[in-house]
């Protein structure tokens, strides 16, 4: 049980407000959306060499569900 509950509602709120300013809210739509290569994990330099990529839309299944 909390001695002090008033207080500890007020540096939760203190903890949330300060979250929600870094939070970024703006959204883009996509226009355009290309994949390639293995469904696997791959390091960042091995992403970066990859260069078959297609275009994708709504509804393109990925691989296995766990990949």
């Amino acid at each position: 049980m909390q001695q002090h509950p008033e207080y500890t509602r007020t540096r939760i709120s203190q903890l949330a407000e300060r979250m929600r300013a870094k939070i970024y809210s703006k959204s883009v739509p996509v226009e355009q959306l290309e994949v390639a290569g293995p469904v696997d994990r791959i390091s960042y330099a091995d992403a970066q060499k990859l260069k078959n990529f297609r275009k994708v839309k709504v509804g393109d299944q990925f691989g296995p569900l766990w990949s």
